[in-house]
């Protein structure tokens, strides 16, 4: 049912038509998508009078396109290939949300609202300011794989570091004697060690 009133030409003649604080809005969770991607965006409005019926058009230009449009709120109505022709029982003001879709990436372009126009509670028709979001494409960075060859040398040069720091470390550690006392220093490379006849040896 279509409730954007074209026949104000008559009852203008007759009703002063004032025109009240209006405004829409486009939002995306991300304006910078990878190529073949997607991101959700929300069109939304607002009113400082009532607002009874809304009708806009959203449109896509350049690598971008519009898909599952759904309506919010309590409005009734479709937004069929981005017409949006809505009305409400409970009229809105202040800020309330419209509708939310899917922008489908495969280049950089934007997406905008136009013919925008609120009616009043008296169902006269208020032209609104549309809006324009532009949508960028960012580069798909991929992470390099790590071959399982890369990995093995890695270890071995892990491996190689370890007999390294064993090997270049060559000092004694501790020196006895089976049968008598010896005051071991590491410092200390020579010893002299006098064996007593009958001892039973070192």
């Amino acid at each position: 049912m279509r409730r954007c009133f074209k026949f104000l030409g008559m009852i203008g003649i007759l009703l002063p038509i004032s025109i009240r604080a209006g405004s829409v809005s486009l939002s995306c969770n991300d304006t910078s998508v990878t190529s073949g991607g997607s991101t959700t965006c929300t069109l939304s409005g607002f009113s400082s009078d009532e607002v009874s019926g809304i009708c806009a058009q959203l449109s896509s230009s350049g690598g971008v396109s519009i898909s599952h449009i759904s309506i919010l709120s309590d409005w009734q109505g479709d937004g069929e290939d981005g017409n949006i022709e809505l009305y409400i029982e409970d009229n809105k003001s202040g800020g309330f949300g419209i509708a939310t879709f899917t922008v489908n990436v495969n280049g950089e372009g934007s997406i905008s609202v136009g013919g925008v126009s609120f009616s009043d509670a008296d169902f006269n028709d208020n032209g609104v300011s549309g809006a324009v979001v532009n949508i960028g494409v960012k580069e798909n960075v991929v992470e390099p794989e790590i071959s399982n060859n890369q990995s093995n040398h890695g270890n071995d040069s892990s491996s190689e570091e370890k007999d390294d720091k064993k090997s270049n470390d060559a000092s004694l550690k501790e020196l006895s004697l089976s049968n008598g006392v010896l005051d071991f220093n590491p410092d200390i490379l020579n010893y002299s060690v006098l064996r007593l006849i009958g001892s039973g040896g070192m």
